[in-house]
């Protein structure tokens, strides 16, 4: 009886999945290329491209987990949903090059086979030390404070702006008072990281007036600095709160995903408006599966970079006159900074050895941050570590995400944070 279920609950899940994939392939052939095809997407879709796709995406579905019992597994599906689904759904409308979608799925597979229970066991102890909760909680808010202080003393309040369409019309100037020395990290940290932080623990705790004064030094943060996905954090903490609080279905996330594609296209369709299917669709799954594309097509054909950029700058020399995310930016012609996640930074860096390494690193950030959070309850483990982890998926350089994007400092806090007794000073 209880293989049955499992049986019926995974063909439940794996249903979800490709109604998941049919409506991006329908949103993208009938809502972004009639709209934003000037900006790439475009549609020349054969038999042969289609068919393969849905043969990789079928080939792939039992490596994705439809209980969510481990942080991994989580990330497992994140990691699909996110990146490999769109990738598949953008390759089955174009004539493209199988390679970018084989090496993405490698790395996928690399990911899965790394985050296997029996790897836990291999990582080493980490210290525990006394009062480190609280020790956490006072440095936490202590930031918060600060940051807001700062935004008043070094004028980028005048900058502030609660109009999410003229973001970028005060990023620039915001960040030039701003981001000074290393407040450029210190400040990236606060609002990617800390209040992400304390956002979930006085949810955990139960604290909601606690919770909603953080939601609105997020929300002042947003003004201030001109980064709109600030504004949708504590609402993406909301809901991993509620969706996986007492429950522990990968299914969530999938239903999740496919409302949000099915309605923005169906809200493009009634109201004529394309907003939705702009922020939703094609900003947060689509581009990142077609800047995919660009970083394979544009460093298959030039020098790659070898960290030459980062690490080992003093070591060997840097082949262009920009950084690489404003190099892609200039091949397909946005002109803008087309950052990418650790798949397309890797190949940047070093081919398919650069995506291999940065797979194993990613892997072991993960089940690091696995060990450390397994006292904690899971959705507050999502919940603290979902910022930087999906930035490397999806959008950043996996050593940027690590330092910029707050990664080890994610790591650290949950260290201290998890600590009940004194072992070590």
């Amino acid at each position: 009886m209880l293989k049955l279920e499992t049986y019926t609950y995974r063909f439940q899940f794996w249903t979800a999945l490709a109604l998941y994939r049919l409506v991006l392939d329908l949103s993208y052939v009938y809502v972004l290329v009639p709209n934003f095809g000037y900006m790439g997407f475009h549609e020349s879709l054969t038999p042969f491209s289609y068919v393969t796709s849905w043969v990789v995406f079928i080939l792939l579905l039992p490596f994705v987990p439809e209980k969510i019992g481990r942080l991994s597994d989580f990330y497992r599906v994140i990691f699909f949903v996110s990146l490999i689904v769109p990738l598949t759904s953008f390759f089955s409308a174009n004539t493209l090059s199988f390679y970018p979608l084989f090496v993405s799925c490698l790395a996928y597979l690399i990911f899965v086979f790394l985050t296997a229970s029996p790897c836990l066991k291999l990582l080493p102890r980490f210290p525990v030390f006394s009062e480190g909760r609280l020790f956490t909680l006072l440095v936490s808010m202590g930031l918060v404070i600060f940051l807001i202080f700062w935004y008043q003393y070094s004028g980028a309040i005048k900058y502030i702006n609660f109009d999410i369409s003229k973001v970028y019309e005060f990023r620039a100037e915001s960040a030039a008072v701003a981001n000074v020395g290393i407040l450029s990290y210190l400040n990236s940290w606060v609002y990617q990281v800390i209040t992400i932080f304390l956002f979930s623990f006085f949810l955990m705790e139960k604290k909601f007036l606690s919770a909603s004064l953080v939601f609105s030094a997020q929300v002042f943060f947003f003004a201030v600095s001109g980064h709109k996905s600030l504004l949708f954090y504590p609402f993406m903490i909301l809901g991993i709160w509620v969706l996986f609080s007492g429950r522990q279905g990968g299914i969530l996330i999938v239903i999740s995903l496919f409302l949000v594609v099915l309605l923005s296209s169906i809200f493009y369709f009634l109201l004529d408006d394309v907003w939705p299917v702009s922020l939703f669709v094609r900003r947060a799954l689509f581009v990142p599966a077609d800047l995919t594309y660009d970083y394979f097509m544009f460093f298959f054909e030039n020098p790659h970079v070898y960290w030459s950029n980062s690490v080992l700058s003093g070591f060997l020399p840097y082949p262009y006159d920009q950084g690489i995310a404003k190099l892609i930016g200039e091949f397909n012609g946005s002109g803008a900074a087309a950052n990418n996640g650790f798949i397309s930074s890797g190949f940047a860096h070093a081919g398919l050895v650069g995506v291999v390494f940065y797979s194993f690193v990613f892997s072991a950030f993960v089940l690091m941050l696995e060990k450390v959070s397994s006292a904690l309850p899971l959705w507050f483990s999502i919940a603290v570590t979902v910022v930087p982890l999906r930035s490397a998926i999806v959008s950043s350089d996996l050593f940027t995400v690590m330092l910029t994007h707050g990664l080890l400092l994610t790591l650290i806090i949950i260290i201290l944070f998890s600590s009940n007794k004194f072992r070590y000073k």
